[in-house]
């Protein structure tokens, strides 16, 4: 059989076990500084780490377990309680100390303040030359990662202070870049998972004109219905997140008196956004226009009047060599009816409240009598 060969032991008791696979875990990873050397590979870490795994009731190493304390430089004792009354530990501890490698043997004391009766003897026996062990209580308080590079630094033989700062400054390194992360990850989540919540206003154009009766406001492919009032506030549904660097399209329609409206909305960052669509009134009520023409004629088509004074709403135009005329009004001037009259000298005045404004408007003049 090829014999093993071990950076640490781990000799514990099986009720210990929680221990035992976090120190075989965090001396595997614990990287090497530069000054130390691993013998037994070409790894830049504290390995192999053997940990025995089996759950044995007799007191008796066997051929296995020699080899591999054989092999072994160092032998980690966890002490315990449990370990204490470990027959297992006490024989594991009793065959390195037989190999002559007694002053390899560090026990690191995770409850409690007594060791395995082989230690506890040799203590007896020796004053001057104690095995203290390593505990993770300081000053107290649990510390196991000071610890830990307590053991670290006295199987590499280096000098504690040189190694637990070099250990800070790595955890300082570690926490910065965990940080760092934390922050990315928690903006893409909030990128991407948080819904943005869009208000759109809706606001018209001071002034007198009826209200569209149905219309619709339609927020990227999603429609929602108005009706009566143009000057309103939609609350549209959360938006996914990821819509946020996106230009939302916002529109509106209305079955008449308005001009269809298009807006791109950028969310912006945060979880709720706010629009204002500005909807503009359209032409219906703007601009009167048509031609006057002789009454008395039954081919009226065919004789234009010109020279026709037109009167709307306190505007005045003059009909042209065809009978055309036209009048456009600003929003501020805009009603459902307006009162008009026609003037020319032989004509006999004409006049009426007009509810119907066109751009294509007919009106006909009888000769005066």
């Amino acid at each position: 059989m090829e014999t093993p060969s071990n950076f640490v032991f781990i000799s514990y008791s099986h009720k210990d076990v929680k221990w035992a696979k976090w120190l075989q875990r965090k001396l595997e990873w614990y990287r090497l500084p530069t000054e130390a050397h691993n013998e037994f590979s070409d790894s830049r870490y504290i390995r192999p780490v053997f940990r025995d795994r089996d759950t044995l009731t007799s007191g008796i190493l066997n051929d296995s377990l020699r080899a591999h304390l054989e092999a072994s430089r160092y032998l980690v004792v966890i002490c315990s309680p449990n370990s204490v009354k470990s027959e297992w530990v006490n024989n594991e501890i009793k065959a390195f100390m037989g190999m002559g490698r007694l002053e390899r043997i560090v026990p690191f004391i995770v409850e409690g303040d007594s060791f395995p009766p082989a230690i506890e003897q040799w203590n007896r026996e020796h004053p001057d030359k104690n095995l203290l062990g390593i505990a993770v209580t300081d000053d107290g308080k649990n510390d196991p990662e000071k610890a830990f590079i307590r053991l670290v630094a006295h199987i590499l033989e280096l000098q504690f202070d040189t190694l637990w700062k070099r250990h800070r400054r790595f955890v300082r390194r570690l926490v910065v870049a965990a940080t760092a992360l934390a922050v990315v990850l928690a903006a893409v989540a909030y990128w991407y998972m948080v819904p943005v919540k869009l208000q759109v206003a809706i606001q018209s154009e001071a002034c007198v004109l009826p209200e569209m009766e149905e219309g619709a406001l339609t927020v990227n492919g999603s429609e929602y219905p108005l009706f009566g009032r143009s000057d309103t506030t939609i609350s549209v549904g959360s938006l996914p997140g990821y819509f946020r660097h996106r230009k939302i399209p916002v529109s509106f329609h209305a079955d008449r008196y308005y001009e269809d409206e298009t807006l791109l909305v950028p969310l912006g960052t945060g979880i709720r956004s706010q629009a204002t669509l500005q909807v503009r009134r359209d032409s219906t009520f703007a601009i009167f226009a048509g031609k006057v023409f002789d009454g008395s004629a039954d081919d009226f088509l065919t004789r234009p009047v010109a020279g026709v004074t037109v009167t709307i709403g306190g505007r005045t135009a003059v009909t042209d060599g065809q009978g055309a005329f036209r009048i456009v009004f600003p929003l501020e001037e805009q009603s459902e009816i307006k009162p008009l009259s026609l003037v020319k000298a032989g004509f006999q005045p004409f006049s009426r409240d007009d509810e119907s404004p066109s751009g294509d408007l007919i009106y006909l003049l009888d000769p005066a009598r």
